[in-house]
């Protein structure tokens, strides 16, 4: 495991660990997960107060309950590691992924990964600062800054040098694919389902034996399939606002000065109409 980083791969966890923060902010906002776009649905469940879900997310099950055992307690770790609590909080972290709950747990390359990581915080992978900078680099006729644009198409970590920032133009479109081939993909079906079986279980066991968290579990239905709508359309709202800017900065009659600047332009064309398949492709819930 400690020699992971030199590969350029990563132990990622499916249901990212923003999972937890996204839904608490649901329950007592009432307000299901959006990237600002169009009118904000809300929970027809009943929200859970600030004050009961403080009250009741990192307390102490009671100790006479006997909840489902689906970790193990293991003690060759890290020494930063420290074990779950039987609370609310640290059991459903336990059941994303843990030391003792490494079946769900996958691995995959560190950029894709860390895309994937923005894209469930309902974040952009490119801010827009490093979009201005990548487009007004390649824009000043650099035929070298222009070519290092292209090399984003075969494999280019996301984390580049200061001095390569404007390979990320096209790297943020083609990582935020690679994500979602990444998460359809067969292979994954398993710890997807897996990782959902026992998210679920534990948000039962709140709704059944936290009182602060009654209704967590009608919460957690409807916010669930929202929450995965709001990922995918973060994706796709990213990959034409790339397209969009660049449309705009860089105009055909621009774009016809440079074959790099042509390519990237229909590169990023290419990608804003392929838009539309930026969604979950199964249902693991089954």
């Amino acid at each position: 495991m400690s020699d992971l980083a030199k590969t350029g791969f990563q132990t990622e966890h499916f249901f990212e660990v923003q999972f937890p923060k996204k839904l608490l902010q649901t329950a007592y906002t009432g307000m299901l997960p959006n990237v600002g776009l169009g009118v904000t649905k809300l929970l027809a469940a009943a929200p859970i107060t600030e004050e009961n879900l403080y009250a009741g997310w990192n307390k102490l099950y009671a100790s006479s309950l006997s909840l489902n055992q689906f970790y193990e307690v293991i003690t060759d770790v890290p020494k930063t590691y420290v074990a779950p609590l039987n609370t609310p909080a640290d059991r459903l972290m336990t059941a994303i992924g843990d030391w003792g709950n490494m079946q769900n747990l996958l691995l995959v390359a560190g950029h894709v990964n860390w895309v994937k990581g923005k894209l469930f915080s309902l974040e952009n992978p490119m801010a827009q600062a490093t979009l201005k900078a990548a487009v007004t680099a390649a824009l000043k006729g650099d035929a070298d800054a222009a070519k290092k644009i292209e090399v984003v198409l075969q494999s280019v970590s996301w984390h580049a040098k200061p001095f390569d920032m404007y390979v990320r133009v096209l790297t943020g479109c083609l990582q935020v694919f690679a994500v979602f081939n990444y998460m359809n993909d067969a292979g994954t079906a398993v710890p997807w389902r897996t990782a959902y079986g026992q998210i679920n279980k534990e948000i039962e066991n709140m709704d059944e034996h936290m009182p602060e968290l009654k209704g967590i579990k009608a919460i957690f239905d409807e916010f669930l399939p929202a929450y995965q709508d709001a990922v995918a359309e973060k994706a796709a709202t990213f990959v034409k606002g790339v397209y969009n800017y660049i449309l705009f900065n860089v105009p055909a009659e621009k774009a016809g000065l440079s074959d790099h600047l042509g390519k990237l332009l229909w590169t990023t064309g290419y990608y804003a109409k392929k838009a539309s398949d930026l969604k979950w492709q199964k249902d693991f819930t089954g």
